[in-house]
């Protein structure tokens, strides 16, 4: 086994694979933007990062994902500009964070030294399928095309 190899292999594969169902998504899809919010129709699978701070590369680093399934009518905001050319998901703040944090990351972790925070990894497939967007600039490609 050649560890620079393989693990080479691996980025490429999943490079190749990211590549590959973003350029599957249908043009219609409506993408999300900074400062839009979500709000739960019904249960929707989630990821959640459980982030901690590396101080000797001043970094949060996702050390465990936790899945989740979202409760209808639990809202979220998007607090960054999402790159679209490159990604299929983004990373939301439930509005109730405190409230969440305390069912979603175990007190142990919460407390450690390290911990620095969580995120909830939602699809942009299943933002259009299963949330309501209450405000922002939502797009489709083909709008964003046009702007």
């Amino acid at each position: 086994m050649n560890l620079l190899t393989d693990t080479t292999n691996y980025f490429d594969d999943q490079t190749d694979q990211l590549q590959a169902e973003i350029e599957a998504r249908p043009p219609s899809l409506p993408l999300p933007h900074k400062n839009d919010v979500f709000v739960a129709l019904r249960p929707v699978e989630a990821e959640v990062g459980i982030y901690f701070r590396e101080p000797s590369i001043d970094l949060d680093l996702p050390v465990y994902v936790v899945k989740w399934t979202l409760p209808p009518g639990e809202t979220f905001s998007l607090e960054y500009e999402p790159n679209h050319a490159g990604s299929t998901h983004c990373s939301l703040r439930p509005i109730r964070y405190v409230e969440l944090e305390a069912v979603l990351v175990d007190r142990e972790n919460r407390r450690g030294e390290f911990y620095s925070h969580y995120s909830v990894s939602v699809s942009y497939t299943d933002l259009a399928a299963g949330f309501q967007w209450k405000s922002g600039r939502g797009s489709t490609l083909e709008e964003a095309r046009r702007d």
